[in-house]
């Protein structure tokens, strides 16, 4: 979790411009990677464009994601999104994974 003044696109651009650094390749839809940054939920926001949209288009059916975005909305004491708990339902107790927040 974290905040940023810069606006859905540029923002976008600076995560690119990171992986790339980091020597991200596109070489094809769902290529392997040594990294991947995304922009998976923003509260309460949503922002599309021809390039992305938040939230992210498969975000609730990212077991990782929900399970652990659960853990850090309660730890900071944010209401939880009704969407996240209906995530959950759908997903199961057995697919989410445990995660560990450090905030």
């Amino acid at each position: 979790a974290l905040s940023s003044e810069l606006e859905p696109h540029f923002f976008y651009r600076e995560l690119r411009a990171i992986e790339n650094r980091l020597g991200r390749v596109r070489s094809y839809a769902n290529a392997p990677r040594t990294i991947d940054l995304d922009v998976l939920y923003a509260f309460p926001f949503a922002y599309s464009s021809s390039t992305f949209s938040i939230p992210h288009q498969e975000l609730f059916r990212r077991s990782f994601f929900v399970s652990c975005a659960l853990e850090v909305i309660k730890s900071v004491g944010w209401p939880t999104p009704i969407s996240f708990y209906q995530a959950r339902l759908r997903q199961g107790a057995t697919v989410l994974i445990p995660c560990e927040t450090h905030l």
